[in-house]
């Protein structure tokens, strides 16, 4: 029955309105109480909300704690697994990181992908994607120099929901989704 409840609240109010919702916190908080650009508030809340951990960056802070042969090599393998659930994400984040002009974190990104995680291999739909550039550019939804807040959610579901919530919408209507979620919270409408 708990189960039954669960699926309705998830389909009435969804998950994509959440990650909407976090995305603008952490917006918010980097404009608001970091005092930071719009463009510097974008690109860390894309970092938080999207860059994985990597193999090498684990095993210098296990290697640091002290930590046994094996108990890196079992930790790396659980990371190993994490990630690959979100790699399709990472590749449209890379893509639109330089799309919007941060190129060397895009860089930085795509070279800190040891061999070990595969090179975190995109699936074949993400490199159809990214090669045709038909979701992303055809449709209009990568606006290259705006930062602004509406510009982040779109982006984020982009990355997140481009093959299930968004998949044949137009970016006007992606748009309309999103300010309907925030219809009813004041708060965040003086960022939209």
């Amino acid at each position: 029955m708990l189960f039954v409840i669960f699926k309705v609240w998830v389909s009435i109010f969804g998950n994509w309105r959440l990650t909407v919702i976090r995305l603008a916190d952490s917006y918010i908080y980097g404009i608001e109480e970091e005092k930071l650009s719009q463009k510097e508030a974008f690109l860390k809340t894309l970092k938080l909300r999207y860059e994985t951990k990597k193999t090498s960056q684990l095993i210098e802070e296990l290697e640091s704690q002290g930590d046994s042969e094996s108990d890196i090599e079992e930790k790396t393998t659980a990371l190993n697994r994490a990630n690959n659930i979100f790699k399709d994400n990472e590749y449209r984040y890379e893509y639109i990181l330089e799309k919007k002009g941060y190129v060397d974190e895009a860089v930085a990104l795509n070279s800190s992908r040891s061999l070990n995680e595969g090179g975190f291999n995109a699936s074949s739909s993400i490199k159809s994607e990214m090669n045709d550039l038909y979701f992303f550019s055809d449709r209009g939804f990568i606006k290259e120099d705006d930062f602004s807040l509406l510009e982040l959610l779109v982006c984020g579901m982009m990355i997140e929901y481009s093959l299930t919530t968004i998949k044949n919408k137009s970016y006007d209507q992606v748009v309309s989704m999103i300010k309907n979620a925030f219809e009813t919270r004041p708060y965040y409408k003086k960022y939209l």
